[in-house]
């Protein structure tokens, strides 16, 4: 059975386009994770984060605006982790190409694929 530390080394990696590949929401409920983990927020923002890119020039803009509005640098972190739904308007994301998505979703299971949940 394949683990995770038997990736496929990055140059084997091609970039190829294919419009039948199912959408990001199905990918990342694939995993499933208990309802009670401590670590289920963080691990599903940091999926999120990894699937989507963000159009930098815009959250710049929109970070800008929450400033100017009197919002702080540590309130405006805790609202894009919190709750998104005025980035996910305001802001457009997309999915990076093939082998860089290929990186950053790993990252995020090499990185928490391990953690139990404490109570169990």
């Amino acid at each position: 059975m394949p683990t995770l530390s038997d990736a496929p080394r990055l140059d084997e990696i091609k970039h190829k386009y294919s419009s039948v590949l199912g959408d990001v929401f199905h990918a990342m409920d694939r995993t499933k994770v208990p309802v009670k983990h401590e670590a289920k927020k963080v691990f599903f923002v940091a999926l999120r984060e990894a699937y989507l890119m963000w159009n930098e020039s815009k959250i710049d803009k929109l970070e800008r605006n929450m400033k100017a509005a009197g919002m702080t640098e540590e309130k405006i972190k805790k609202e894009r982790y919190h709750s998104p739904a005025l980035y996910h308007h305001c802001v457009d994301r997309y999915v990076p190409r093939s082998k860089e998505l290929y990186i950053r979703v790993r990252a995020v299971y090499a990185v928490m694929g391990h953690l139990k949940e404490s109570k169990t």
